[in-house]
């Protein structure tokens, strides 16, 4: 399993929101031990997008660097309620610097312009 010296090297994804909508379906819908790009490119994803797929889910620590899962991925499988805290658990951990930048203000009192300096200092 990767440590969070490791974890700290990857960087955040670059999919588009649909993608990422896409990608959460895919890994929420059956119950994988290993993820590769063909369980992208089946999916009509392209070559490229397949590889910032897998990048997304080894950010958001949902698999290893060898594409197998995580037990963090079966947070994904869950519904309503449950499946909302444990997402946003994973996204809080994923982004856990960025979300340590800001712990003095509300989400809505970050200025855009603050947020994306912070998120290019931190990720970049």
């Amino acid at each position: 399993m990767e440590t969070q010296k490791n974890r700290a090297t990857l960087t955040p994804p670059y999919n588009s929101i649909p993608k990422l909508d896409r990608i959460v379906d895919i890994i929420g819908s059956r119950n994988l031990s290993q993820i590769t790009t063909d369980h992208f490119t089946s999916r009509d994803f392209g070559k490229a997008d397949a590889y910032l797929a897998l990048g997304a889910l080894r950010f958001l620590g949902l698999i290893e660097e060898n594409g197998n899962t995580t037990d963090s991925i079966k947070k994904f499988q869950l519904s309503g309620d449950p499946k909302k805290k444990a997402v946003e658990d994973v996204v809080k951990t994923a982004y856990k610097k960025l979300f340590e930048a800001f712990v003095d203000k509300a989400p809505y009192e970050i200025e855009e312009k603050e947020l994306i300096n912070e998120f290019i200092m931190t990720y970049s």
